[in-house]
């Protein structure tokens, strides 16, 4: 059904005999933020989940670097009485904020690794190791909670994983060495490598940007069925030169 709608917009579907997949080019930083469950479902709801999903994306690649960010460099925008919690459990831990925060992360990947081939669910080893991590003080209950937060935010938007994980290392470097202008840059970076990028002659984050009534239509929000129902987006024959 996937490639049949995309074959619609005028893309292009690509199959290889024995390979169970599809790809379908030019693909778009929108079209990860979507499945078919969008359209079974009303358009509110719809566009809440699918916003949701945005906002999921943003805590997996900014969340662990915005919290080493504020511990380290910017206290001043936590609240006093979250901050006074947060200076306690990072006084009981070796380690500064950002090699805590990148340690509980590699972990976290490795695990992510190892449960892949286990022979059954290491769910309950994975809790294990984290009790007793912070039992014995090596990392703050904190850190363990934003990094097992953008984990599980990850999966909201499984085609964008591997994106996900370079993007949080390099934020979290770059936000633990330099503060908010690390932080600053790391967005940047990410924002113009998307721009940038041009699948096939075709802006990557088509319809999202510029902003028009296509990424009202279906990028951001789903729009209801009456105006789903009309004729919509048909990428141009020729892409930009």
């Amino acid at each position: 059904a996937t490639a049949c709608a995309r074959l619609c917009e005028g893309k292009a579907v690509v199959l290889v005999a024995g390979c169970p997949y599809a790809l379908i080019i030019p693909s778009f930083f929108a079209e990860h933020f979507e499945c078919l469950d969008d359209y079974a479902s009303g358009a509110v709801f719809a566009g809440l989940i699918r916003l949701l999903k945005y906002l999921a994306f943003l805590l997996s690649v900014f969340g662990p670097g915005l919290y080493v960010m504020a511990v380290a460099f910017a206290p001043e925008i936590i609240p006093v009485q979250l901050l006074t919690k947060l200076a306690q459990a990072e006084a009981q831990t070796p380690l500064p904020p950002m090699l805590e925060m990148l340690a509980v992360t590699l972990l976290l990947e490795i695990v992510r690794e190892a449960g892949l081939r286990a022979p059954q669910s290491i769910s309950h080893t994975v809790s294990i190791i984290g009790e007793t991590a912070v039992n014995a003080g090596i990392v703050s209950v904190p850190v363990l909670t934003m990094a097992a937060a953008a984990t599980i935010a990850t999966l909201a938007v499984p085609s964008l994983y591997e994106q996900s994980i370079l993007f949080r290392f390099c934020v979290i470097l770059l936000a633990g060495l330099f503060g908010v202008l690390g932080l600053t840059c790391a967005a940047l970076m990410i924002l113009a490598m998307a721009c940038g990028s041009e699948p096939f002659g075709y802006d990557y984050l088509y319809p999202l940007m510029p902003p028009g009534k296509a990424a009202l239509r279906d990028g951001f929000v789903r729009a209801i069925w009456s105006r789903l129902a009309q004729k919509g987006e048909v990428l141009p024959r020729h892409a930009k030169e």
